[in-house]
């Protein structure tokens, strides 16, 4: 993609240690790194890898690095369906008290999108859908 654009390049999605983020980059292969998946885990691991001295093996080699969840039982849209509760816990200010498993996750948020479409129906109608 470098050669058939000017424009800055984004990767996102795999980038899960400080040093495969710092690699694409300084290599040239991108310009940016989407860390969505890392922050929702550790709001503050930007200003953590900054701080980190590359040079330093202690804090190159993973101690920053945030630690991934490892699931037992993999449900469709139960990996994404717990990232977004987590961020929904983030914004709320509860992430203190997330401790839902995928299955757990998967409920609360079939039933978070079930209340909205429930609200959407009565403010907007039928109507609206059928457009």
């Amino acid at each position: 993609a470098r050669t058939a654009t000017t424009k800055p390049l984004m990767a996102t999605g795999g980038f899960k240690t400080r040093q495969q983020a710092f690699e694409a980059i300084t290599s040239g292969t991108i310009d940016v790194v989407g860390l969505a998946r890392n922050m929702v885990l550790d709001p503050g691991l930007p200003n953590k890898w900054l701080a980190a001295d590359s040079t330093d093996k202690s804090t190159a080699s993973g101690v920053n690095d945030p630690e991934f969840p490892r699931f037992q039982t993999i449900v469709p849209g139960g990996i994404t369906a717990w990232y977004t509760m987590r961020l929904t816990a983030l914004g709320k200010d509860r992430e203190g008290d997330f401790l839902l498993n995928l299955p757990s996750a998967m409920r609360v948020y079939e039933e978070r999108d079930n209340l909205r479409c429930k609200e959407w129906l009565q403010k907007f109608g039928d109507s609206k859908l059928s457009k």
